[in-house]
């Protein structure tokens, strides 16, 4: 799935969460979303991880060290062909303004 449409669902989800907090009972109303805000926002890390022996990757700012990981432990353990991707991404909830 492309990054544009992921975000796009995301943002879909984070919406309905938003309409939900909007219409639960007294108390106030919470708005989530991802911290991008420049504000002690933080970058995306990745790790990767085989499915098969459970081992992994650091967890780094950049994508690539993990398929750079993946490539070197398929060559010494070939029958460990399939790998889970973990993204880092820092949210924030936050009291919506009073209108």
């Amino acid at each position: 799935m492309d990054t544009g449409r992921r975000d796009a669902e995301l943002s879909e989800k984070v919406r309905e969460a938003n309409r939900w907090s909007a219409g639960a009972p007294a108390g106030p109303v919470w708005l989530v979303q991802p911290r991008d805000d420049g504000r002690r926002a933080t970058e995306h890390t990745y790790a990767q991880e085989c499915d098969s022996c459970g081992h992994g990757s650091r967890r780094t700012a950049d994508p690539a060290d993990g398929t750079l990981w993946i490539l070197k432990h398929v060559t010494g353990n070939p029958t460990h062909t399939a790998y889970t991707q973990t993204v880092k991404r820092a949210w924030r909830a936050r009291r919506q303004a009073e209108s």
